[in-house]
């Protein structure tokens, strides 16, 4: 049984942690482009992938509609 409260690991849960390597100068990159945009990497993450899904359907329907 886990010593964490239930609330915590249902938020753990519904909100899962992302990792990944990059190299320091795309790292430097990265962080210009969300300090010039003023919000935080989540945000950016999420709507980048917001963007490319709905890239992704409207090229699938108008290639096989």
């Amino acid at each position: 049984m886990s010593d964490k409260p239930p609330s915590q690991e249902r938020y753990e849960r519904e909100n899962q942690t992302v990792s990944f390597r990059i190299s320091r100068d795309k790292k430097e990159q990265l962080d210009e482009l969300v300090d010039d945009l003023e919000i935080i990497k989540k945000e950016w993450l999420e709507d980048i992938i917001g963007e490319e899904a709905r890239d992704y359907e409207r090229v699938w329907e108008e290639a096989y509609s």
